[in-house]
């Protein structure tokens, strides 16, 4: 038996898996905001916006751990976009992040469909 000692700095899966369920944490808690805007007292609707941005922060943390390791992941560049355009309106960086998601996968669908859509805001 021979005797492995291989060392696992970090996981691009992991970081991915766990930006993307950030960011739809985050986009959950943005769509709450919005729905109940009205409904809501001044302090829960403060508590829901600093949640989404919190959350959002996370997220954008574990997306440079994965770009860190791979910078051609088109996956993570377009769920980085998202996450800029959706939870912190930031929708010219974010079309920056999607045009080059496009650069290295001209076809992938939801990159081209985000991209439209942080082109023409609705909210």
């Amino acid at each position: 038996v021979i005797s492995i000692k291989a060392k696992v700095k970090e996981m691009n899966i992991a970081n991915y898996a766990q930006g993307t369920a950030l960011l739809i944490r985050s986009v959950r808690t943005i769509r709450k905001y919005r729905e109940s805007k009205q409904d809501q007292k001044q302090d829960q609707q403060s508590w829901r916006r600093a949640e989404a941005h919190r959350t959002g922060k996370l997220a954008l943390k574990r997306f440079d751990a994965n770009l860190r390791l791979n910078l051609t992941d088109h996956l993570a560049l377009c769920n980085y976009g998202m996450l800029l355009s959706m939870v912190f309106k930031d929708h010219d960086l974010s079309m920056k992040i999607y045009e080059a998601a496009h650069r290295i996968d001209r076809l992938h669908v939801r990159t081209m469909f985000y991209a439209a859509i942080s082109r023409n805001p609705i909210h």
